[in-house]
């Protein structure tokens, strides 16, 4: 993979406001990969608040922007949210190797230039981020496809085998 050889991972940090993920992390073979898995029930976003989370049927397209363009209709309901900036700031150093997998349906115009902002994003060594693009409607912002690499390693999402 993109990533090489030579580092172990130790922690995987979760973030998922859908609380079915929560077993899914249970069932993860730790003993297998030697890893510790935190699921954080909350989504990732710019500000510590509640928010309205538009969740699918199918789960894999619920996000926070209200005019995501695919995934059917969702109902919607009030979510806790993380200040994704405050949250690195506070558990990582610039010593650890992060790399962050960001799926976050449509967020990603959002956190992003706000890690960009507060210059947490120098917390990160790697970013592997699927696009939503013309599916976010006004959230959509193909500057900082570009404006990210000047900040932040970028690995392709689906050439590593995490996304789908």
């Amino acid at each position: 993979n993109e990533l090489g050889d030579g580092f172990k991972i130790d922690k995987f940090y979760c973030f998922e406001p859908l609380d079915q993920f929560n077993s899914w992390v249970k069932e993860f073979p730790k003993d297998k990969y030697d890893v510790e898995i935190e699921f954080i029930n909350k989504a990732v976003w710019n500000e510590k608040t509640n928010i309205q989370f538009y969740a699918s049927r199918n789960t894999y397209s619920s996000t926070l922007c209200p005019h995501k363009s695919s995934g059917g209709p969702r109902p919607a309901y009030k979510c806790e949210a993380v200040d994704f900036s405050e949250w690195l700031k506070n558990n990582v150093s610039k010593d650890d190797l992060v790399i962050c997998d960001m799926d976050i349906e449509c967020s990603e115009y959002v956190v992003l230039p706000h890690l960009i902002k507060n210059k947490t994003i120098n917390l990160i060594d790697y970013l592997i981020i699927e696009w939503h693009g013309n599916k976010c409607g006004d959230w959509n912002d193909e500057q900082l496809h570009t404006e990210i690499t000047k900040h932040v390693k970028l690995l392709d999402h689906n050439a590593i085998g995490i996304g789908e």
